[in-house]
């Protein structure tokens, strides 16, 4: 069946019952990935697909199901970071705990009871199919840079918790950083590393089947819990959407924006403006996201992405590796708005292109 899970699992007893078998071939895809699915097939040309499933399968699933449901294995995000990154910088599963502190403010933002223990769980580095495109992520860039570190825009576990918390906390905003500090300390997380990207995605929706986390949405049986999530990130995300800052000025933002930030923002449209003036380079996208989501928020995007954004690589191929986002987060002067992961990221970026102490020497 090509519908949603609303529509799939009335149906599974019934038809199962009369001894059908019920399939969902894309359930493991995201709405983009489903989307270019059927442009492909719609365009004659057959996509891609995962590779079948390997033999042993069940066992290696019910092997991490056992790893990620025990609670013994949970570390504070501040024990995860000291640990470093040995050993997480690969593909991986990871497990989001909760203890009865820790569940009863997403009770109290639900209106509905969450129970204490594994509440969210997912996958970082999964190749992306139809496209077959490999991921750049990591379990401890998605956990360090993105899930403790990141903006509520580009992850899916941080914007579904400013939507649950975003009154109980107080929240002015979606990435308020009340956020990271609510999950430093009310959360803890299990990572545990997967080989095998191409099947990472089918193993993490044979995981989520068996552990149930009751905050993740995709993919998962109606509750009335997800029901009222979905209710609340919707309005979350119209109310966003209706206010996003523009240029010149870093956004009408119910936060107001701090020196630091201001100064940040402004940095990043002197590298649109540098880059239009002495290099021809008119970046219209960046100059987009700059306006719709201000300097910070796009340079963490950016940073995070699988690959190197075109402006990028368009910098590279001019020798102004010191117009990057990636050289602009290393500098002291912004050192308060980034994580550590987040300047090992750029760092490591910048020197794959042949950046070492001076981005503008670079060849």
């Amino acid at each position: 069946m090509h519908v949603g899970a609303a529509h799939v699992e009335p149906l599974r007893a019934p038809l199962a019952a009369k001894g059908a078998t019920l399939t969902t071939p894309l359930a493991h895809l995201r709405q983009g990935e489903r989307v270019a699915w059927y442009s492909a097939r719609l365009r004659g040309h057959r996509p891609a697909a995962p590779a079948p499933a390997p033999a042993g399968l069940g066992d290696r699933v019910a092997d991490l199901v056992r790893r990620l449901s025990g609670a013994f294995r949970a570390l504070s995000p501040e024990d995860l970071i000291a640990r470093g990154p040995n050993g997480l910088q690969v593909p991986g599963l990871y497990s989001w705990w909760a203890d009865d502190r820790g569940a009863a403010d997403p009770s109290r933002g639900l209106g509905l009871p969450v129970a204490s223990g594994l509440i969210y769980a997912g996958q970082a580095g999964a190749t992306r199919w139809p496209s077959g495109k490999r991921s750049g992520s990591t379990l401890w860039g998605q956990i360090t840079g993105m899930h403790l570190g990141g903006g509520a825009g580009f992850s899916t576990f941080r914007r579904t918790l400013a939507a649950i918390l975003g009154s109980t906390l107080g929240m002015t905003s979606e990435d308020d950083p009340q956020l990271s500090s609510w999950i430093k300390a009310r959360l803890r997380v299990i990572a545990i590393p997967v080989p095998g990207a191409d099947q990472l995605g089918r193993t993490e929706a044979a995981v989520l089947d068996r552990v149930d986390p009751p905050l993740n949405l995709q993919g998962r049986p109606p509750s009335p819990v997800r029901t009222r999530l979905t209710e609340l990130r919707r309005h979350r995300g119209s109310g966003a959407a209706a206010d996003r800052p523009g240029l010149p000025h870093p956004g009408r933002r119910s936060r107001p924006l701090n020196e630091a930030e201001r100064q940040f923002h402004r940095a990043m449209v002197a590298i649109y403006e540098t880059a239009k003036r002495e290099l021809g380079y008119n970046a219209t996208r960046f100059l987009q996201m700059l306006s719709e989501q201000g300097g910070l928020a796009t340079a963490k995007q950016l940073l995070w992405s699988d690959q190197p954004s075109d402006g990028f690589t368009a910098l590279w191929s001019h020798h102004r590796l010191d117009l990057t986002v990636e050289a602009h987060v290393l500098k002291q002067e912004y050192a308060a708005l980034f994580t550590e992961a987040d300047r090992q990221q750029a760092r490591k970026r910048l020197e794959h292109y042949g950046w070492h102490d001076n981005p503008h020497s670079a060849t």
